[in-house]
């Protein structure tokens, strides 16, 4: 969308115009699935792969990936897959 930080070409088109919100708190990082066709995220330390539930805001791990409008076996080059590292700075 216009107001995007991020922007993720996509020909099929499954990434949503706005499909993310990641917001910062005093205890961590927070996604929120706005999407119509879902994110994936998988976390970097035990290798766990899962869909984000619609809607509900979930704490991230402290570091993994994301994969947009598809699960990451859909997405073998990595074009729809963000990853992440939340260090402490």
């Amino acid at each position: 969308g216009a107001t995007s930080t991020l922007c993720v070409p996509d020909p099929e088109p499954r990434v949503s115009t706005a499909h993310l919100q990641l917001e910062h708190t005093a205890t961590g990082w927070f996604v929120q699935d706005i999407s119509r066709n879902g994110t994936w995220l998988r976390d970097r330390a035990t290798g766990e792969e899962r869909q984000l539930p619609h809607i509900s805001r979930i704490m991230l791990p402290r570091a993994g990936e994301l994969c947009l409008g598809r699960p990451f076996a859909d997405d073998p080059r990595r074009d729809y897959t963000v990853g992440f590292d939340a260090a402490d700075a």
